[in-house]
């Protein structure tokens, strides 16, 4: 559970309907935040539920249940093996081009993917 003004920062609010008669509610879906260094540097991205966290927030709600994928953990929700291989080759290059490793500790490690 999260507080939804420790949230609303993950909202894209360019897709949120101002219009509340074009939204449809689909409270079955949970609310799913992503938070990568490598694809939004870091910071959280709203990838499902900008309305809900929205509504929240202004009602100033105490909590909202959010799941939250970090790094490697939304590696499952690619749509394609191409998009995996591109972000484990992104992971590569910050971890061995730019000896930035954090999810890779050893210094020979690369991650390799297969098709």
């Amino acid at each position: 559970m999260f507080q939804p003004s420790s949230v609303i920062e993950s909202v894209d609010v360019g897709n949120v309907n101002t219009d509340t008669s074009n939204i449809k509610t689909n409270h079955n879906n949970p609310i799913m935040v992503l938070q990568s260094q490598y694809v939004t540097e870091g910071k959280p991205y709203c990838i499902n539920g900008n309305h809900r966290i929205t509504e929240a927030f202004k009602k100033q709600a105490d909590h909202i249940g959010v799941f939250v994928f970090r790094d490697l953990e939304f590696v499952p929700f690619f749509y394609d093996n191409l998009s995996k291989a591109i972000y484990y080759l992104e992971i590569d290059y910050h971890n061995v081009v730019k000896n930035e490793r954090q999810l890779l500790a050893e210094q020979q490690t690369a991650f390799v993917y297969e098709f």
